[in-house]
C-alpha cells in the first residue's frame, strides 16, 4: 500500500492500493477491492515556538526598572573607578619612592663595602709588615734572652693594632649597615 504522507493541511491525499491485493492474494483470499478514497486534513491552530514565547516570570518585573536601578550602580561603577585610579596612583609613587631608596641603598652599601676592603687589606699587610719586623728583630737578636724579649714585645705590639683596626673594622661595618638601610626606613617608617 502506497500512501503519500508528504501532504501539508489543507490539500487532498490519495492511497495507492492496487499492489495491496496482489500481497494479498498469495496469503488469503482478497476481499472486494476498496474503492480509491481522498482525505482532507484540517487546518490545525499552530502556537507559537516554546523559543518565541517569555520565559516564566521570575520576580523580575516586581523590580524598578531605568534609573532608579541604573543610577545607583553609575554611582558604585564611578565610585571603585574613581578609587582604583586613586590606588593606581598610590602606588605609582610608592614605587617611585621605593626605586630611589634601594638606588640610594646600594649606593650607600657599595660606598661602604669598598670603605670596609680596603680596611681588611690594611690589616693584612700590617700583620705581614708586623710578622716579617718580629722576625728580622728574632734573628737578629745578639742573644737568646733579647730575642725572646722582641717575640713579646712584637707579639704585644701586633695584638694591639690588630685589636684596634677590628674595632674600627667593626664600627664601619655598623656605620655602613644603618646608612644602608636609612633610605628604606624612610620609605618604610614602621618597619
Amino acid at each position: 500500500m502506497k500512501s503519500d504522507t508528504t501532504a501539508s493541511a489543507g490539500e487532498t491525499v490519495k492511497a495507492d492500493t492496487a499492489k495491496a491485493p496482489e500481497k494479498a492474494s498469495k496469503a488469503s483470499p482478497a476481499p472486494a477491492a476498496a474503492p480509491a478514497t481522498s482525505f482532507k486534513f484540517a487546518p490545525v491552530k499552530s502556537e507559537p515556538a516554546a523559543a518565541e514565547t517569555a520565559p516564566p516570570s521570575l520576580g523580575f518585573d516586581l523590580l524598578p526598572g531605568g534609573d532608579a536601578v541604573a543610577k545607583p550602580l553609575r554611582m558604585a561603577l564611578d565610585l571603585s573607578t574613581q578609587s582604583a585610579r586613586d590606588g593606581y596612583v598610590r602606588a605609582r609613587e610608592s614605587q617611585d619612592a621605593l626605586q630611589k631608596a634601594c638606588a640610594s641603598s646600594v649606593d650607600a652599601a657599595s660606598r661602604g663595602l669598598v670603605t670596609l676592603n680596603a680596611q681588611w687589606i690594611d690589616l693584612m699587610r700590617m700583620h705581614s709588615d708586623a710578622t716579617l719586623g718580629l722576625w728580622r728583630a728574632t734573628i737578629t737578636a745578639p742573644s737568646l734572652s733579647e730575642a725572646v724579649k722582641a717575640q713579646t714585645s712584637g707579639m704585644r705590639q701586633a695584638y694591639d693594632s690588630t685589636a684596634s683596626q677590628l674595632k674600627a673594622i667593626a664600627e664601619t661595618g655598623t656605620r655602613v649597615a644603618s646608612e644602608t638601610t636609612e633610605p628604606l626606613r624612610k620609605v618604610f617608617p614602621g618597619a
